[in-house]
């Protein structure tokens, strides 16, 4: 199984990441993982937005999470897709080993070619505080193998 994103993490180390760019317009259709990024990130203010992820099996079109803590503060992950063949999901966030925390974000406008097109995760997501997962297609979290806790559909 192909896995790319946007932004990836998969932690080896533990340190704080500050993020408070736009992750913006990106495309992955093939390759190896980007490099390991830290245990722990902290992304605030940021909009991932517009990133495609493509081919076989193409997953984590906005945010891939393999692995330790990730914290989304006050952030949009927007208009992302995984759009290849098979089984392409979660065109916003995948989350497939790792604890992942909303607070004052939101999860909108993604799309994938398989369900879901917004959030993806297994194990549980932490915690989803005044935040929104809507308008994804082909659903927002149905099709996850489990339940995001405050997302509708």
């Amino acid at each position: 199984m192909r896995r790319e994103g946007a932004i990836a993490l998969i932690g080896l180390a533990s340190a704080l990441l500050s993020v408070l760019l736009a992750v913006a317009v990106n495309v992955a259709t093939g390759g190896s993982l980007p490099a390991p990024v830290d245990t722990f990130a902290w992304l605030s203010w940021p909009e991932v937005s517009g990133n495609v992820v493509g081919g076989s099996g193409g997953e984590g079109g906005g945010i891939l999470q393999e692995s330790g803590t990730l914290v989304l503060r006050d952030s949009s992950v927007d208009r992302n897709s995984a759009n290849g063949s098979g089984t392409s999901q979660a065109g916003g966030i995948l989350n497939s080993g790792g604890a992942v925390t909303f607070d004052h974000s939101e999860v909108s406008n993604n799309a994938s070619t398989t369900a879901p097109g917004g959030v993806w995760t297994n194990p549980q997501f932490t915690t989803v505080n005044r935040s929104e997962i809507r308008n994804n297609i082909p659903t927002n979290c149905d099709g996850s193998p489990v339940i995001v806790t405050g997302c509708a559909g």
